[in-house]
């Protein structure tokens, strides 16, 4: 699929997009399709019924999803427990974003955080925006440790991924002049749609590559950070160190690895992390748990024993809290 059969193919009538515009035909007795496309813009700030979608935080088996935005309707508010990266392709989407409006043009890339409650109006014909939904465990150790260049994005992931309730934000790009984000994201879309022999592996290189091009970027407009990024720096070292070793480690090991007083350790991990020392493990030992279950075939008493977790109805209690559902249907 070439540059102009991705444009073709956005541009078309995808799920329920047709039968939308046709519902909107109906309700403002418009005299054809066309002529409804020609004056959906008038329409958006009218009292048109919305689509609910389930705010719950939905459970997916994948480390990430695409899907384009659902022309001629507006989605009511809503929350989701990943982070969900989306670029306008081509028009303009407007959005209530934590209560506050934003109107989101044509190259604007906006990066959501886990439980950012947002809605959208209706979107036109020419309104494009493409989704790719970012499960929280994708952020791993090798992900992280090409994001250290910058502050802005990597700090913002950290809350994302440890802090859970407490950041509830989102960043945004305006990059309608740069080319090399443009043809990112139509090289990732077209991996989505039109998969081929490798794409996984394609398609998780090019989101690092746009995630490395995000922070260009911001460092070509910000070099002011210095002193905060000598404090990401050792945050990202401790975490590392967490993840590599995080069945072997106490707290008390920890902090001598780093040279800290082991209640100012317990204290700095928590104040990046905003969990204790021995909740960031047990959320190790779920996510190296979470892999093992997508990715073999072993048997859930030798994931504990993997994970070295002894008690195994505490591990499932602790993974349905943190999944939403047990370790059998997450398998599933």
């Amino acid at each position: 699929m070439n540059k102009e059969e991705l444009d073709i193919y956005l541009r078309s009538y995808i799920g329920h997009e047709y039968s939308d515009l046709k519902e909107i035909v109906r309700y403002y007795n418009f005299q054809s399709i066309d002529d409804a496309i020609t004056n959906i813009h008038n329409i958006q700030k009218r009292n048109y019924p919305i689509k609910e979608i389930d705010s719950l935080d939905t459970y997916f088996p994948k480390e990430f999803l695409f899907k384009k935005h659902g022309r001629f309707t507006a989605f009511a508010p809503h929350k989701h427990n990943w982070i969900e990266l989306a670029y306008i392709y081509s028009g303009e989407i407007s959005e209530i974003i934590n209560g506050s409006s934003i109107t989101l043009k044509t190259g604007d890339l906006i990066i959501l955080d886990r439980n950012v409650i947002h809605s959208t109006d209706i979107a036109g014909f020419n309104d494009i925006m493409l989704s790719f939904i970012l499960n929280i465990d994708y952020f791993n150790n090798s992900f992280f440790s090409q994001l250290m260049s910058s502050n802005v994005i990597t700090n913002f992931l950290l809350h994302s991924l440890y802090e859970m309730h407490k950041y509830n934000t989102y960043l945004l790009f305006q990059t309608k002049d740069n080319e090399d984000i443009h043809n990112i994201i139509c090289k990732l879309a077209t991996e989505f749609i039109s998969p081929n022999i490798g794409s996984d592996v394609i398609k998780d290189n090019y989101i690092k590559i746009l995630f490395t091009e995000l922070l260009r970027i911001y460092d070509s407009e910000n070099n002011k950070e210095n002193d905060i990024n000598k404090n990401t720096q050792i945050s990202f070292d401790i975490l590392n160190y967490i993840k590599a070793n995080y069945n072997t480690i106490n707290l008390s090991s920890a902090a001598k690895y780093f040279n800290f007083n082991t209640n100012y350790f317990s204290s700095f991990v928590k104040k990046i992390t905003g969990l204790n020392f021995k909740d960031l493990i047990l959320n190790e030992k779920l996510e190296k748990s979470s892999y093992l279950l997508r990715n073999t075939d072993m048997s859930i008493e030798s994931i504990c024993q993997e994970v070295n977790i002894s008690n195994i109805n505490f591990f499932y209690k602790k993974f349905k809290e943190r999944y939403n559902v047990t370790p059998n249907k997450y398998r599933k």
